[in-house]
């Protein structure tokens, strides 16, 4: 495919990342005054895919993009419909100026449960361990769930209790259902090398 930036992509990213105005003025043929007026803090970029950007630099993944094709550490708003919890945690304050937007679904079955209850089925069909005993669950999976639910039993399943970990609280059916979720394929995260903020 074509990896080339568009005419409009290359003016946006002179008025993102150099504020330099002459390119967005002649393509898209609009004064600058209020881009520049508040840096365009008031101004939103929208994105589709999320290892799409203003360009689309190969072999590149997660942080890369969010930061190096996104400009989400710039000033205008972005919207997006992927973000990662690392770059949450590297860059909060830039995190929530921007917007994350849930992939369109139209599928009432997915809404309601029963694509999930289904996917249960044929996972427990085929063996798959659960969270508590397969080796493709994350720690951080055991940790978070695992003891809310010991400490659930622990505290006689009545009522509502606070997890070991965190304030928040769960009832047993939701502890139960999180730990009987499938976990047939590790799962991994490995963006690379992060940007720094801009």
């Amino acid at each position: 495919g074509n990896y080339d930036s568009t005419a409009q992509g290359q003016a946006l990213m002179n008025v993102v990342a150099n504020q330099d105005y002459t390119e967005w003025e002649h393509k898209f043929g609009h004064t600058s005054k209020y881009w520049e007026r508040r840096g365009g803090s008031d101004h939103i970029l929208s994105f589709g895919e999320p290892m799409h950007g203003l360009w689309h630099p190969r072999s590149r993944r997660g942080n890369f993009h969010f930061i190096r094709s996104q400009y989400q550490l710039h000033s205008p708003i972005v919207v997006s419909v992927e973000l990662s919890t690392t770059f949450v945690s590297m860059y909060p304050k830039c995190a929530r100026t921007n917007i994350l937007m849930p992939y369109p679904n139209t599928d009432g079955n997915w809404f309601n449960g029963n694509h999930h209850q289904e996917s249960l089925k044929v996972f427990a069909k085929a063996g798959f361990g659960d969270v508590t005993d397969s080796d493709a669950a994350l720690a951080a999976e055991q940790e978070l769930y695992i003891t809310k639910f010991i400490k659930k039993e622990e505290e006689g399943n009545s009522g509502k209790a606070k997890s070991m970990n965190t304030d928040m609280d769960m009832d047993m059916a939701t502890l139960e259902d999180i730990r009987s979720q499938p976990r047939p394929l590790a799962q991994a995260y490995g963006a690379g090398l992060h940007g720094e903020c801009e």
